[in-house]
C-alpha cells in the first residue's frame, strides 16, 4: 500500500543515524547501535548483512569496522532465539566469513580482532552450523590472538608505584573463551583425531595455545584450565598433549605453588583459592582420562611433589572425589 514508502523512509533514516554513530568514541553508543543493526539484520538480511560486510571489509574508520562486525554478534545471538529464520540463515551463512574470518580476525586493530573472535563465539554457541565450514580458515587467526603481546603491555606511572596495564588481555580472554565454546560446539568428539582431523592442525594449535595461557593472567588461567579438562578427555588430543606434558606441567606447577602477599585480603584470597581448585580439576581430568600421562616423568613428578605435596593433598583429595561422584550422575 500506500504506506509502504514512508516506512522506507523510517528505516533509512534510522539506519543513517546508526551508521553515523557506529564510530562513536563512547564504547557504550557503539554497542547500542551494534544491537540496533544486528536486531535489523534479521528481520532485513539480504540487504543489510552484505551492506555491514561491505562496512567491514572497506571501512577506513576502525571503531566502525569493530561496530559492524559486533552487529553480527547480536543478529548470530537473535537467530539462536528464533524459530522462523529460514530466509535469513542461507544469507548469513554466505556472508559470516567476512564478519569472523581469518581477515577481520587479522585487522590491524585490536577491538576488530575482539569483535570478530566475540562474534564468532556467539555465532557458534547460536548456530553451530554457521560457524562449522569457517574455521579451517579462522581457527588458526583465533589461535594467535591467545598469544601475549609485548607492545600491548604499558607501564602507568602513578608517582609513589608503577602500575602494569595489558590492554591485549581482553582480547586474549575473548579468544580463549572462543578456543572453548568451539571446542563444545562445532567440534565433535572424535574430529580431533590424528592426522586426518576434520579441522587442520587443531589440536595442535589447542594446545600451543594452552602452553602459554597456563602461564597467562588469572582469568585466562581460568578459562584455560577448563579448556585442558575438556581436551584431556579427547583421544585425537592425547597424542599432542603428552608430546608437550612437561610444558603445560610447569605453568600448573606455578600457579599451585604461588605464594599470596601476607597482607592479602579475603577477596585475594579466595580468588587464588578458586585459581588453585580449577587448576586442581584440569589436572585431575589429565590424571584419569589422559592414557600415558601417569608415564610421563615430568607429570609423576608433577603429581608426587607438587599436587600431592603438603598444600594441595587435601584439596586435590576432595576434588577427585567431587569428579567421581559427577561421572557416577
Amino acid at each position: 500500500g500506500a504506506g509502504g514508502g514512508d516506512e522506507e523512509d523510517e528505516q533509512r533514516r534510522m539506519l543513517d543515524i546508526l551508521f553515523a554513530n557506529a564510530g562513536s568514541e563512547e564504547e557504550g553508543v557503539r554497542n547500542v547501535v551494534a544491537e540496533c543493526l544486528g536486531l535489523l539484520a534479521v528481520g532485513d538480511a539480504a540487504s543489510l548483512a552484505p551492506r555491514l560486510a561491505e562496512k567491514v571489509s572497506a571501512e577506513n574508520d576502525a571503531r566502525t569496522r569493530a561496530t559492524s562486525v559486533l552487529a553480527m554478534k547480536y543478529a548470530a545471538l537473535a537467530l539462536g532465539h528464533s524459530s522462523d529464520d529460514s530466509s535469513a540463515l542461507p544469507v548469513f551463512a554466505s556472508v559470516l566469513p567476512k564478519f569472523v574470518g581469518s581477515i577481520p580476525l587479522r585487522d590491524e586493530d585490536r577491538d576488530v580482532r575482539r569483535a570478530a573472535v566475540q562474534t564468532l563465539s556467539a555465532a557458534a554457541h547460536a548456530r553451530p552450523e554457521l560457524a562449522r565450514p569457517i574455521l579451517a580458515d579462522a581457527l588458526p587467526a583465533v589461535f594467535e590472538q591467545t598469544v601475549i603481546d609485548k607492545s600491548s603491555v604499558r607501564v602507568v606511572d602513578l608517582g609513589p608505584f608503577k602500575h602494569t596495564v595489558d590492554d591485549g588481555l581482553e582480547l586474549r580472554k575473548a579468544a580463549f573463551e572462543c578456543c572453548d565454546t568451539l571446542l563444545d560446539a562445532c567440534l565433535p568428539a572424535d574430529s580431533l583425531a590424528n592426522g586426518g582431523e576434520s579441522v587442520s592442525g587443531c589440536a595442535s594449535g589447542y594446545v600451543a595455545a594452552l602452553v602459554t595461557g597456563l602461564g597467562d593472567h588469572y582469568d585466562v588461567k581460568m578459562v584455560s584450565h577448563a579448556l585442558l579438562a575438556k581436551l584431556a578427555t579427547r583421544p585425537g588430543a592425547s597424542t599432542v598433549l603428552l608430546q608437550r606434558l612437561k610444558e603445560l606441567v610447569d605453568p600448573m606447577g606455578k600457579t599451585l605453588t604461588a605464594k599470596l602477599k601476607g597482607d592479602a585480603v579475603k577477596q585475594e584470597i579466595d580468588r587464588n583459592e578458586d585459581l588453585v581448585r580449577s587448576c586442581l580439576r584440569a589436572v585431575d581430568a589429565c590424571e584419569a582420562h589422559l592414557a600415558g600421562a601417569s608415564n610421563d616423568p615430568a607429570f609423576a613428578e608433577f603429581i608426587a611433589k607438587t599436587v600431592n605435596g603438603e598444600r594441595t593433598a587435601a584439596k586435590y583429595a576432595a576434588i577427585k572425589a567431587e569428579a567421581k561422584a559427577a561421572d557416577k550422575e
